[in-house]
């Protein structure tokens, strides 16, 4: 079912997260560039589910697509190595493609985790559609999203022509799409871990330019282009202030102005 490629010493704690979950029919693809590849004893003793590929790439939605192409199973669900799913994840995207048999994509909610695992921030689960995605901008977090792999193969994967928006830019692209029927849990699926050595802490200025990027080529209406640069200037605003957000002193004004409503 997931795929995702290692990046850092956290892998092991999305192998944790991913094995425990499986059931007989479900794979672990691992798709390594080249990483330091004592991890991998991570996965000792599932060897039937895990299948790992160590080979050189260009980049993550290449590295993407190899797995994908690998892929056997009806489903398909990606993580970065420093990321994590949830425990019940699994089940709570087969029981959704069970009640739901025509949906061919689901989505559900996520957190924000630190380098240590403790919750930042929690999303609800997102009712994502082009014009959302095109004003709102990445509503969607790949750890909690699931799509067929014949609906992804029909949208032709993974772009290469982004490496910091392929997630992105695949969103724009599905529910750009008319054969989508996505379905929606209420259950939290995945965190996105945030910390030092991930692409968005270290370059968020190549977030930005990618995203608008991806929604000027998504998006044919000019007043909902116009529109959309609202987003942009928002996404950039958001980069430029992270580092006062995260001071203690704005977390701490934040606690006591949820305390005063």
């Amino acid at each position: 079912m997931p795929a995702f490629e290692p990046n850092a010493k956290l892998a092991g704690k999305a192998f944790a997260s991913v094995l425990p979950q499986f059931i007989a029919g479900d794979e672990l693809i691992v798709q390594d560039g080249g990483s330091d590849q004592r991890w991998h004893t991570a996965a000792q003793g599932r060897s039937g589910a895990v299948r790992f590929f160590v080979e050189s790439d260009e980049g993550q939605a290449d590295a993407l697509n190899r797995a994908l192409a690998r892929a056997k199973g009806d489903w398909i669900g990606w993580l970065n190595a420093d990321d994590i799913y949830y425990e019940g994840a699994l089940e709570s995207v087969r029981q959704a493609a069970t009640t739901h048999p025509r949906a061919n994509v689901i989505v559900g909610a996520y957190t924000t985790i630190d380098g240590n695992s403790h919750v930042r921030r929690t999303f609800p689960p997102p009712e994502p559609t082009f014009d959302r995605l095109a004003m709102r901008g990445c509503m969607v977090y790949s750890g909690a999203f699931f799509i067929k792999r014949s609906h992804l193969l029909a949208l032709g994967g993974f772009s290469r022509a982004y490496h910091f928006c392929m997630d992105y830019e695949l969103y724009l692209r599905t529910w750009g799409h008319s054969d989508t029927c996505s379905s929606t849990v209420p259950e939290i699926l995945g965190a996105l871990r945030i910390h030092e050595g991930t692409k968005t802490t270290s370059t968020p200025w190549r977030f930005v330019k990618e995203a608008r990027a991806a929604r000027q080529a998504s998006i044919y209406s000019p007043l909902l282009r116009g529109i959309s640069e609202v987003e942009t200037a928002k996404h950039a605003l958001t980069v430029a202030t992270t580092s006062l957000r995260e001071t203690a002193a704005y977390r701490r004004w934040r606690v006591g102005r949820a305390g005063t409503k």
